[in-house]
């Protein structure tokens, strides 16, 4: 298994287990096993749209490359498809499980910054959400910028996108927290981080190469 799906995966196993302990701790008892269903189930529908995603969005190299289309081993996955996908998975087992939809929801935004987290930290080795590159580092903090490689392993100064998807998820995952412990917006609290998980994406990518 490669560096990145092993990051993607630590990421969504821990995302189980905080979430489930989120969840019996706010809304009561649950069996653990299903718990994993629902998580599952999420997981492997945001698998199969995030891949579709990323061939709808590049129908120029997959006209010819169809036998790749299907085969996420090849890389490529999208982070729009990604959260429809398990949004929907999520909303089929909470009527096969018999569960109120909020209360799952509320419980996997742990999962939000957590993925996310993961996803930056393994594009920095798989050399993807690079920055745009700029003409000079002088009087630019390295916060800012720095010599990176994008996806040809070119080297160049380049706004440091990685990095900041990075703080930018701790910081979300700090505010869940905060949030978790003082029984702040019960209810309230995935789609208060989605919007700035979002937020973050778009503001970031301004900056991506």
């Amino acid at each position: 298994m490669s560096s990145f799906a092993t990051l993607i995966a630590l990421a969504a196993l821990v995302s189980v287990l905080v979430s489930y302990r989120a969840y019996i701790t706010t809304y009561g008892s649950l069996p653990f096993v299903r718990w994993v269903d629902i998580c599952l189930l999420a997981l492997l529908l945001g698998i199969v749209c995030a891949r579709i995603a990323h061939v709808l969005l590049n129908p120029a190299y997959f006209a010819g490359n169809l036998a790749e289309a299907l085969d996420p081993r090849r890389g490529g996955l999208h982070w729009s498809g990604a959260l429809i996908g398990a949004f929907f998975g999520i909303f089929i087992a909470s009527r096969w499980r018999k569960l109120p939809l909020m209360h799952i929801l509320d419980a996997l935004t742990p999962a939000l910054p957590l993925i996310s987290l993961a996803v930056w930290t393994a594009c920095i080795g798989g050399r993807c959400g690079y920055g745009a590159e700029i003409p000079t580092l002088a009087y630019i903090s390295p916060l800012a910028a720095a010599e990176l490689p994008d996806v040809y392993g070119i080297v160049a100064p380049r706004y440091q996108t990685q990095l900041w998807g990075q703080l930018w998820s701790l910081a979300l995952l700090v505010l869940w927290g905060i949030l978790y412990w003082r029984s702040w917006l019960i209810g309230k609290r995935f789609w208060l981080i989605l919007s700035f998980t979002l937020l973050g994406l778009l503001l970031i990518g301004i900056y991506q190469g």
